[in-house]
This record gives structure tokens, sequence and C-alpha cells, in this order.
């Protein structure tokens, strides 16, 4: 099909569980305020 895009594999992780689990447990020790501040600039990545 010529409309078809290509998929990209959303299981695929540069972390590592352990990374992944860390990053998890530093998300549940921010202020909310900080949790807003941290959506804002990965939003700005995207």
């Amino acid at each position: 099909m010529k409309n078809e895009k290509c998929v990209k594999d959303e299981s695929h992780s540069e972390f590592t569980k352990e990374e992944q689990e860390e990053f998890l447990n530093l998300l549940g020790r921010i202020t909310p305020e900080q949790r807003e501040a941290l959506k804002k600039v990965l939003k700005s990545f995207t």
C-alpha cells in the first residue's frame, strides 16, 4: 500500500529495567510542582 507508515516499535526502550525503576522512584519523590515543570520540559522536546 502506498500510504503505509513505518510503525515504531513502542516496546523498545533505551533504558534497562533497573533504570526505569530508578526513574519511577525519583518521580515519586518530586513535588507536584516539580512534576508539572518536568512535563513542560519533556513536551518541549516533542
